[in-house]
């Protein structure tokens, strides 16, 4: 329920204006009753009996006169209401006349009117946003990418060891695990049991850095090669070899299968440009310096605990062919630890001849394989 307490204070106020207004002409009604006008009183006495003036007596009621020899000879008459006497000259004053009513009731105020409506409130303002949510699920897995190009042929491998001979029937197949004996007689009974297993020969092959660096303080030391004033920069590398195999191992190298570079260190970016593979494939006990304006690259064992296969000399200098190379040839076991081959890789470009080497990277992929003996 609403309360409109503004219109019920505007007809209070107009309602005490009003009474107070009443009041006031009731009042004023009242004196003049009570208190002739002296106007009135003046002329009764002062007026002659052939001035008098007549009054109207419409609004006015007049009774006999009281008459009083002892008081004049004119007698006088009197009027209830107005007050006023009309005497003869000499005449004994009228009385004061009768009080008059009181006055109606004033009328009750209109009503005021009905105050307006407020406006309307404004709008809130819009609350600040939440913080984020935490993550959701992962999705699903995206479907499977199309199969990449078929991978480098696979390097023939080599021949396999013989096969020892047969022991009874049993090797390989491990037929008496399956085969029962029986002996059957007067006690004692007796039967013989084998027991055996293998040991395959194995082996590892690894590599300090798959990946050498030809600068001219060697393996990332130093700088490049300038394009016009040349000169020469290598890289070193180290490999291991373990094999268990009591007839030992062999190490071949040669130029990785699909480059087809021969032998060479190549530009990435224009195969024009590159360090052509030094001889033929049979180990030098110098690297060469080219002619002015041209280049060479290739490899060198520059230290090892192995054994080198025929044709090398530590330190001597070989170039990339895209056939096996044999580095080292062994004829037992290597160390526990493994047996160590360092190889180290170098280009020279000489200077002259109206050549240039153009900017940018070389490069060379090998293919390093030790097998069983």
């Amino acid at each position: 329920m609403e309360i409109n307490t503004g219109t019920n204070s505007n007809n209070k106020i107009i309602m005490i204006i009003i009474a107070i207004i009443i009041l006031i002409i009731i009042g004023v009604v009242i004196f003049q009753k009570s208190n002739p006008s002296e106007e009135a009183a003046t002329e009764t006495t002062t007026t002659k009996p052939t001035d008098m003036k007549k009054t109207d007596t419409s609004s006015t009621t007049c009774l006999n006169p009281a008459a009083s020899p002892a008081q004049g000879t004119s007698s006088g008459l009197l009027c209830s209401g107005g007050g006023v006497a009309y005497g003869g000259r000499n005449g004994v004053d009228g009385s004061d006349g009768s009080s008059g009513s009181n006055g109606s009731n004033g009328s009750s105020g209109s009503n005021g009117k009905d105050g307006t409506n407020g406006s309307n409130g404004s709008n809130g303002s819009d609350g600040a946003n939440g913080g984020t949510g935490p993550q959701g699920p992962a999705g699903p897995a995206g479907p499977q990418g199309p199969a990449g190009p078929p991978g480098d042929s696979g390097d023939s491998g080599d021949d396999g060891d013989d096969g020892d001979g047969g022991d009874d029937g049993y090797y390989g197949a491990f037929a008496e695990n399956t085969t029962p004996k029986t002996t059957t007689g007067h006690s004692p009974q007796s039967l013989d049991a084998e027991i055996w297993t293998d040991v395959s020969a194995e082996m590892s092959l690894s590599v300090d850095y798959a990946t050498v660096v030809l600068t001219t303080g060697g393996s990332g030391i130093g700088d490049f090669l300038d394009g016009i004033t040349g000169g020469t920069v290598y890289g070193d590398h180290i490999w291991t070899v373990v094999c268990s195999n009591s007839t030992g191992y062999e190490l071949a190298l040669k130029e990785k299968a699909g480059v087809s570079q021969a032998g060479a260190l190549v530009h990435t970016a224009d195969s024009g440009f590159k360090f052509d593979a030094m001889n033929a494939g049979t180990p030098e006990a110098t690297f060469p310096t080219p002619a002015a304006g041209a280049t060479a690259f290739g490899y060198s064992i520059t230290a090892h605990t192995s054994t080198l296969a025929t044709g090398w000399t530590t330190g001597w200098w070989n170039g990339v062919t895209t056939s096996d190379v044999k580095l080292l040839d062994k004829t037992s076991a290597s160390a526990e630890a493994g047996d160590t081959m360092n190889l180290r890789w170098q280009a020279r470009f000489t200077t002259g001849g109206g050549q240039y080497l153009k900017t940018g990277t070389y490069k060379e992929f090998v293919t390093l394989t030790a097998s069983t003996q």
